[in-house]
């Protein structure tokens, strides 16, 4: 088991190494066949013809990757701007119940 600051530092980091581990090593993996699709004289004839479509598939998949990575910081920044509004309610609705108000609350009565 790992020490709490450890835990708290890796919390929620599991989609994004499983996100972007395949997507680069997807990425790798098709530019490698790509390359070795010319390089490889004995592969090179039957898979030639694929050369350009696998290339136009990695720059499809890093696409993705960038979009998705444009995608989660706006949505990060939406998060946080929500988080301020619900601090601001909360702290406006702490300082309306703490402060005594000029009218007397019919309710607050010690005699009910």
């Amino acid at each position: 088991m790992l020490p709490y600051t450890l835990e708290l530092a890796f919390a929620g980091t599991w989609q994004y190494i499983f996100h972007w581990g395949i997507g680069v090593a997807l990425i790798i993996g098709l530019l490698a066949a790509a390359y070795f699709t010319t390089a490889i004289p004995l592969i090179g004839p039957f898979l030639g013809e694929f050369h350009k479509d696998l290339l136009w598939a990695a720059f499809a998949v890093a696409v993705f990757l960038a979009g998705s990575w444009m995608g989660d910081k706006d949505a990060t920044i939406r998060c946080k701007a929500q988080q301020i509004v619900v601090e601001k309610t909360v702290k406006n609705a702490v300082n309306k119940a703490t402060h005594p108000s000029k009218r007397q609350d019919r309710w607050d009565d010690p005699h009910n």
